[in-house]
């Protein structure tokens, strides 16, 4: 079982640095350009929401209270239990000044009013520290740092304020890796980390969507927000080994031109 999940992570990364996104069904999108976000999402605390030159931007009040926006429940269907999640995201500036930071809720079981209040795991990142955190209670903010407890324990970043990146999520059934990049798809080839989840506990197996997030009173900028489900590892590994031709053949050409 291992040895087939570490086959079919190989084919996801091979797939994805030749097509920047995994080809497979497309379980849920939103590039934000009918100018809404309503019909699509969710909305929890925040001081606004709205939808801007076809971006979609989450304001959050100072402290703890924290914007987020969850997919709205009728349009993710939990049975959906390994895909992929594509965005592009600018991190805003915090209300006290000189950092920020973006998250990406999924597997989000429920959700609720206050912050930190729900069922659901968290890929996150400061500009400089990485975090994959688990919450865990809808009436406290209760949190399990996964893979170390501090903010910095699962990788580092080297982000900046109000500039676009790229991130990605792989879900797998017992793993979860995070990248972050630039919108050219550079540096998506390296993952911030690899998180092993197979000896998670029955309670703690969250299943749900997705949402974005942002806190401090900063503005947080989310778009072209996609979420692919991973294919079957046959015709995953027949994708990627046509994807690894095609890179083989490009490299030749390159050399011969040489």
């Amino acid at each position: 079982m291992h040895v087939n999940r570490w086959i079919i992570a190989l084919a996801v990364v091979v797939l994805v640095l030749r097509v920047g996104r995994v080809e497979g069904t497309i379980l849920f999108e939103d590039d934000f350009n009918d100018g809404t976000y309503a019909d699509m999402w969710l909305t929890y605390n925040g001081s606004s929401f709205g939808v801007e030159d076809g971006v979609f931007a989450l304001e959050s009040g100072f402290g703890t209270d924290d914007a987020r926006a969850v997919v709205k429940s009728h349009l993710w269907n939990t049975d959906w239990k390994e895909y992929v999640v594509d965005f592009d995201f600018k991190i805003g500036e915090y209300a006290s000044g000189g950092k920020g930071h973006f998250a990406l809720l999924f597997n989000v079981q429920a959700i609720n009013d206050g912050y930190n209040r729900g069922q659901y795991y968290q890929f996150y990142s400061w500009l400089d520290a990485v975090g994959l955190h688990r919450m865990e209670s809808l009436a406290c903010s209760s949190t399990t740092g996964l893979a170390g407890a501090s903010y910095s324990a699962v990788g580092r970043s080297n982000l900046s304020l109000d500039t676009w990146y790229h991130g990605r999520l792989v879900v797998l059934r017992d793993s979860i890796t995070g990248y972050v990049g630039h919108l050219d798809g550079t540096h998506l080839d390296a993952p911030l980390f690899t998180f092993d989840t197979s000896g998670i506990s029955a309670e703690y197996a969250y299943n749900g969507p997705i949402a974005l997030k942002a806190i401090g009173g900063a503005t947080n900028r989310y778009d072209n927000v996609h979420v692919t489900v991973i294919p079957e590892p046959s015709a995953l590994i027949m994708w990627s080994l046509f994807g690894a031709l095609c890179i083989s053949a490009g490299c030749w050409r390159r050399r011969r031109a040489a």
